[in-house]
């Protein structure tokens, strides 16, 4: 027979097992105090079939996608490239015009408000804008006129997206 070290868990498991044993055999024992038990056992069995379940959700909430807040940023643009400002810890993250390989518009509701950003991509790397930061109307108008085949009728779907994403521009 193989041997393994216990964990944590097992300790966990057989000490609830031996409390909730102990609380049936007290009302057993005293049966003026057999309603308390079973009331007791009832609370005490739902709570350890509701916990796990509540951690994961909690777990779960915490990978959903959050896009940055706008207006913590600030959008430049030129005719070579273009530049993401955090106004807070002035971090600058750049990128030049002809690095971009395509675009996409990505919407998630987040309540109560939900949020959109562009999200360029280039070779090595993604930047994403979001639509309301400083600047970003200037920025629109840059990819309009900058950008060839640029998809006016898509940006206008995907601001109307509560959710997902949509491919605005391709350089294929």
């Amino acid at each position: 027979m193989e041997s393994r070290k216990l964990t944590k868990k097992d300790i966990k498991s057989v000490v609830i097992t031996f409390v909730l044993i102990g609380i049936f055999l007290f009302g057993e024992t005293f049966p003026q105090y057999k309603h308390f038990t079973n009331i007791t056992l009832g609370f005490l069995i739902v709570f350890l079939i509701v916990l796990p379940s509540f951690i994961e959700f909690k777990k779960i909430k915490k990978q959903t996608v959050r896009l940055k807040d706008g207006l913590f940023y600030k959008v430049i643009v030129d005719n070579e490239s273009l530049i993401l400002l955090n106004i807070n810890t002035n971090e600058k993250k750049a990128m030049k015009w002809s690095e971009i390989s395509d675009i996409h518009i990505i919407a998630i509701d987040s309540f109560p408000i939900g949020s959109i950003s562009y999200m360029l991509r280039g070779q090595d790397f993604v930047l994403e804008i979001p639509m309301d930061a400083e600047g970003s109307d200037v920025f629109l108008k840059k990819m309009q006129n900058t950008l060839p085949n640029f998809d006016n009728e898509i940006l206008i779907e995907a601001t109307c997206m509560l959710h997902g994403s949509k491919k605005l521009w391709s350089a294929a």
